[in-house]
């Protein structure tokens, strides 16, 4: 299998970035569909509860997604 994964991400590494983001689109599309056939382990459940009880113990400590962009944004240096 794993000469086989090797040449399956060859072969998609081949394509363009648009390409691969419409493949990642469909290959993630195929795997939400369904979900019970994804296997959930025990330390990512645990982490997801974790991350849980400190949003529930303070919500006001967690940054949403646009504010974390902006932050990173401005930490970066620009390229010219």
């Amino acid at each position: 299998m794993f000469s086989f994964m090797t040449a399956l991400t060859a072969e998609a590494l081949r394509l363009s970035p648009q390409e691969r983001l419409e493949l990642i689109q469909e290959v993630w599309q195929s795997l939400s569909a369904n979900p019970d056939s994804l296997q959930t382990s025990a330390e990512d459940i645990a982490e997801l509860e974790r991350r849980r009880s400190r949003y529930l113990s303070d919500p006001e400590s967690l940054v949403d997604w646009n504010e974390l962009k902006a932050r990173i944004s401005q930490r970066r240096p620009h390229a010219h």
